[in-house]
């Protein structure tokens, strides 16, 4: 095998890998989107009640109930906080 054929092929594997990651980030995010939004409505509260005690903005919280960003870790932890619950019980069923 030449060297452009064995670089090309290290190129592939490498754009397959990344795709592949990005596809189990979006099962993620696309998840806790929905999991956020299901705990929320459960307690019976409105976004507004959410981000009041989570400290974080509307714009976010929606962000996040949407699955349109990739949140920090710092987010997840005071929404989890917020709704009662643990992360890990935020995150089971995943």
């Amino acid at each position: 095998m030449s060297f452009l054929s064995k670089l090309f092929l290290s190129y592939l594997s490498n754009v397959s890998n990344k795709r592949s990651k990005y596809v189990n980030d979006m099962k993620v995010i696309d998840f806790l989107s929905k999991r956020i939004r299901e705990l929320r409505k459960e307690k019976n509260l409105t976004q507004e009640d959410l981000v009041d005690k989570a400290e974080i903005g509307i714009a976010q919280l929606k962000r996040i109930e949407n699955g349109t960003v990739n949140t920090s870790v710092s987010s997840v932890y005071r929404i989890a906080t917020a709704l009662n619950i643990t992360v890990t019980e935020l995150f089971e069923g995943i």
